[in-house]
C-alpha cells in the first residue's frame, strides 16, 4: 500500500506553510488527494508519489523554491 501524507507532513518537507499546502491540493497539484472525514473534522492524504511528482516538475520548471512561486497570490 502507498504511503499517505497529510498536510503537515508536506508543509515540512516542502518547507512551505500548512495553508500553501492545502492551497496545493484544492488547486489539483496533488491529483489523488483524499478527503477524509466530514466538514470541520476533514483532514487531507496525499500519496507519496503525488508529492515527488510535484517536487520533480518544480525542479524541472526552473523555479527555485518548491513552493510559493507556483500558484497566483489569489484564488
Amino acid at each position: 500500500m502507498e504511503q499517505l501524507w497529510t498536510i503537515t507532513q508536506i508543509a515540512k518537507r516542502l518547507n512551505v506553510s500548512r495553508m500553501r499546502v492545502h492551497r496545493l491540493v484544492v488547486a489539483g497539484r496533488f491529483p489523488h488527494a483524499i478527503r477524509v472525514g466530514d466538514g470541520r473534522t476533514s483532514a487531507w492524504l496525499i500519496p507519496i508519489t503525488d508529492i515527488e511528482q510535484y517536487e520533480l516538475q518544480k525542479k524541472t520548471s526552473g523555479c527555485g523554491s518548491v513552493g510559493e512561486s507556483s500558484l497566483p497570490l489569489s484564488l
